[in-house]
């Protein structure tokens, strides 16, 4: 493995509960929870040039997750019951009307101004219209919430229903077929990546992150990722090489070649406590953590 150069983002040491990249602004969100002092942001914007703050959207209220729209114009983020958009031009929120539950998982399409959302319900949003667009007919969470992404023509991809698959809905019809095999009784976070050609899952029910090749289905690297060595805690593609950058319990933050048999580039200790979230922006991993850091590390050349 190669030395790697990592620095720390100067947040304030509260737990990050999510990271969010937003390519085409040159910016990252930074999500954490809130504590008795409003000093501190619970979510702020960075450049990803400096790395330094540019925004705090947020000072009151724990954010538990975040994503931004493709093209940039909006944040999506979930604090409490509230699912708020946050126009990135404008820099003013709006307040969606959910069903008053906790949102636990955002993911926006990468072709269009919609985004899905899971807490109690399954749903997919419009930021253009601030419309709801869709819902999971017949599903309502007791526990976790389902693992949601939105493939390039819009399909809704959801893991934790059952182990056997992960199920695609088509939206327009609501015919649902198979699209990857073995599912997960409990799926924490879904990628998409290396040009589209790789989806990720990490499922707690087994421990396992699953890898599969889009064009065929088939498992990648299947004596790698699977439930022998358990799950991340965290886990992300790289948009275009075919990277994987994964966090883990105890606060490794990891990249591994699929090109080379899954080669480690790099794996080292940069946090005290669990990953909560890893993101490749650039040639940079960002990872975040319950400890209360956020650190940058270069993809080593």
């Amino acid at each position: 493995m190669k030395k790697v150069s990592s620095r720390k983002l100067p947040i304030a040491a509260k737990p990050v509960t999510g990271l969010a990249v937003c390519p085409s602004r040159e910016l990252v969100a930074v999500a954490q929870t809130e504590t008795e002092s409003r000093e501190h942001p619970t979510l702020s914007l960075w450049s990803t040039e400096t790395w330094k703050k540019v925004d705090s959207v947020e000072r009151r209220g724990s954010v538990h997750a975040a994503c931004p729209t493709a093209n940039g114009s909006h944040l999506i983020y979930a604090m409490g019951d509230a699912l708020i958009l946050y126009d990135l031009e404008q820099l003013t929120k709006q307040r969606l009307e959910t069903d008053g539950t906790s949102i636990g998982m955002i993911s926006a399409s990468r072709s269009s101004s919609r985004f899905a959302v899971s807490g109690r319900h399954v749903e997919v949003w419009d930021a253009a219209t601030g419309e709801r667009v869709w819902r999971l007919e017949g599903h309502v969470a007791r526990n976790d919430p389902l693992a949601v992404a939105l493939t390039r023509d819009d399909a809704v991809l959801i893991a934790g229903q059952t182990r056997d698959a992960v199920v695609q809905i088509d939206l327009g019809s609501g015919e649902s077929s198979t699209r990857f095999t073995p599912g997960s009784g409990a799926a924490t976070c879904m990628s998409a990546g290396c040009r589209d050609q790789v989806f990720a899952l990490v499922s707690r029910d087994p421990h396992a992150d699953y890898l599969w090749d889009v064009t065929t289905g088939e498992r990648i690297l299947p004596e790698l990722f699977g439930d022998r060595f358990g799950s991340s805690t965290s886990l992300s593609l790289h948009p275009t090489k075919r990277y994987v950058a994964r966090g883990s319990v105890v606060g490794y933050v990891s990249l591994q070649d699929l090109d080379r048999n899954g080669e480690f580039v790099f794996s080292e200790r940069l946090h005290r406590s669990s990953v909560s979230s890893v993101l490749v922006v650039g040639d940079a991993i960002v990872s975040g953590s319950y400890d209360g850091t956020v650190w940058i590390t270069e993809i080593p050349s």
